[in-house]
């Protein structure tokens, strides 16, 4: 713009006070109506803002302030609907009570308004009849009290095992799936499994291999007072898993969605802390070879992993301490 410069000169030169006094909308306003006496030209918005270092939008947005120190009124932002909410009301009330129908929600109620040719939307019709209390009667749903305190970390070993499965690709021998069986004390593998099927065989030979290292045998009852935590799969719920471990004198403790926490938690934490994403991502040929690799991560990670709740201690030494 020619001769802004000047007009910013002429400005700067003409205040000469502290920006802080400069920071409202009427000493802006009044600011651009006066003249400048060297150019004998109006100081325009965009220098004054610039100069005194007030956004534009905070101008304009002063100017549609109301009047007062009085607080916009809360409401939905935007053009409102056709005609206003104590006519919508009325309508809602007269579409209620001239249907043959009782409970009918709100969707019902906007199409009834259509028919007769109030135009609105669902969701304002939906936000009025919440307000006066004429929304569909619905029964609430009773739910009992939280059968769990909200935890699944026992304060000793062989208290609480997980067991979980997964699934690998091996280059010859095509799918592989993984059992584990997690402690939830110290977070260490008791038992680590891996086959071409998912059956619920398979799914029991890390919990035989857990028993026989840490209860020393696989006869009735030889763990009594061991909870299993499992998920609803076919090979954990069916009949030959379930005989299996009451057998062993392990109590099964399947994790029921809304009513406790799921155990998969603690053992997919298990899974990421002890390299599994490299066991999972390696390039097994046969299951045997993702055995041994299994072995060697699960060998190599359980000894060095620290466990935070405990103070860094170490997953082996949670169970000597234990």
């Amino acid at each position: 713009m020619p001769g802004a410069s000047s007009l910013a000169g002429a400005l700067a030169g003409f205040c000469g006070a502290p920006l802080a006094d400069f920071v409202g909308a009427v000493d802006i306003e009044e600011m651009i109506g006066t003249t400048s006496p060297s150019v004998q030209r109006r100081y325009p918005l965009a220098t004054v803002c610039r100069i005194w270092g007030v956004s534009r939008a905070t101008l304009y947005r002063q100017r549609l302030a109301p009047a007062g120190d009085e607080p916009r009124a809360a409401g939905r932002r935007g053009p409102g609907g056709a005609g206003g909410d104590a006519d919508l009301l009325a309508a809602i009330r007269e579409a209620i009570e001239a249907s043959p129908f009782s409970g009918e929600g709100y969707r019902k109620v906007w199409a009834r308004l259509r028919f007769r040719g109030v135009r609105t939307a669902a969701r304002r019709v939906r936000r009025i009849m919440k307000a006066h209390g004429l929304l569909a009667p619905h029964r609430s749903a009773l739910r009992a009290a939280h059968p769990h305190d909200g935890t699944i970390v026992t304060g000793q070993v062989d208290q609480i095992w997980g067991t979980d499965m997964t699934q690998t690709i091996t280059t010859a021998e095509g799918r592989a799936c993984v059992f584990i069986a997690v402690d939830h004390c110290s977070g260490e593998f008791v038992g680590a499994h891996a086959a071409s099927c998912a059956s619920r065989w398979e799914a029991l030979e890390p919990i035989r291999q857990g028993v026989a290292k840490h209860f020393g045998m696989l006869d009735a009852g030889a763990a009594a007072g061991l909870t299993l935590r499992h998920d609803h799969g076919s090979n954990y719920m069916s009949i030959d898993f379930q005989r299996e471990i009451k057998f062993l004198g392990i109590a099964s403790s399947p994790a029921r969605p809304r009513r406790c926490p799921r155990a998969g938690g603690r053992r997919r934490a298990s899974w990421r802390c002890r390299g599994t994403p490299r066991i999972i991502n390696a390039s097994c040929t046969t299951i045997s070879h993702q055995t041994r690799l299994r072995s060697h991560c699960i060998g190599r990670y359980d000894p060095q992993q620290l466990v935070e709740r405990r103070r860094c201690s170490v997953c082996l030494e949670e169970r000597l301490c234990s």
